[in-house]
């Protein structure tokens, strides 16, 4: 079953739009007469089990429905129905003095305050009054804790540092909420050569940053590739359902991928 709803004032501006590319969804499996890639819309890319959260659904959508017209800032994170994906090692960055970001579901530090930086901490009274209109299981820091600003925030040297860092010496990234697949035997480059965008058929211990195509050409995700082996390849995506749908996809119409196993 295919809804289309949740538009609030831009339905009638949107609505022969979008009706045209749920029909193609149906019918074709992607729209193709709008001239634009769809992809960021894909169904797919919404994690199921909120889809059945009713506390998430509601929440959620009061919150963007009050920011349509609100004014947006540069790594501006949503604050409800949050702490639904931790990470193992979660506690961990808690303890280092992560401030915490969300991204597909999961719980993602944003950066690390340092003991002789300020981390403002909301009274519960100043909580109570910013979520008042909302659920407040799970929430992130407001915008008050957060301090966004175009200009001055309280975590550019934060950020500052460990870009720095990375750059200068060595970090470690948390990769525990990326999907991980490994793609081997017969024919798994060819297929590889196929789905990507990027030259597959380099040295092994490369690693390859490239886009994973549909069969239109269309963007389903950016991935990175180690070359293992001759036919063997790791294959990290920033999000673990994105591409197994578009295994299935593949699978489905029977031009490859089968050799992708978990």
């Amino acid at each position: 079953m295919h809804v289309i709803t949740g538009f609030n004032s831009l339905g009638i501006q949107l609505g022969p739009g979008a009706g045209l590319a749920v029909a193609e969804y149906i019918l074709d499996g992607t729209p193709h007469s709008l001239g634009w890639d769809c992809s960021g819309a894909e169904p797919s890319r919404v994690y199921p089990p909120f889809c059945e959260d009713a506390e998430w659904i509601e929440s959620r959508a009061l919150e963007g429905y009050g920011k349509t017209y609100s004014i947006h800032y540069p790594g501006e994170v949503f604050e409800t129905a949050r702490e639904r994906r931790k990470t193992p090692l979660h506690e961990h960055w808690e303890d280092l003095g992560a401030r915490w970001g969300e991204t597909y579901g999961w719980e993602r530090p944003l950066y690390f305050a340092t003991t002789d930086e300020k981390v403002p901490i909301l009274s519960e009274e100043e909580c109570e009054e910013v979520f008042s209109w909302q659920d407040r299981s799970g929430r992130s820091p407001p915008h008050g804790a957060l301090s966004y600003s175009r200009r001055d925030t309280e975590y550019f040297e934060s950020e500052k540092r460990e870009c720095l860092a990375a750059r200068n010496n060595a970090a470690l990234f948390d990769l525990s909420s990326f999907g991980k697949l490994r793609v081997s035997g017969a024919r798994s480059l060819e297929v590889l050569q196929r789905c990507m965008s990027a030259e597959m058929d380099r040295p092994e211990g490369s690693l390859i940053y490239t886009l994973f195509c549909n069969n239109r050409g269309g963007v389903l995700g950016d991935l990175t590739v180690a070359r293992l082996g001759p036919e063997e390849f790791y294959v990290r995506h920033p999000n673990q359902k994105d591409f197994r749908s578009a295994q299935a996809g593949r699978q489905r119409d029977g031009r490859g991928l089968r050799e992708l196993s978990c």
